[in-house]
Parts: C-alpha cells; structure tokens; sequence
C-alpha cells in the first residue's frame, strides 16, 4: 500500500511539474 502511495505521489509530482513548464512557456507566448 505505502509503495502504491509513493508511486502514485511520484507520478502526480511529474504530472504538475510538467504541467507547470507547459504552464510556465504558454504565459511566455501569450
């Protein structure tokens, strides 16, 4: 269950890093 967790957690973490890059470049163009 904790190694779920954690993997789970690491993955939502790259999610909204990624997102963030998107984020962060698509404020840049607008």
């Amino acid at each position: 269950m904790q190694d779920g967790g954690g993997l789970f957690i690491s993955k939502t973490n790259e999610l909204f890093q990624c997102a963030n890059k998107h984020l962060f470049f698509f404020f840049i163009f607008c």
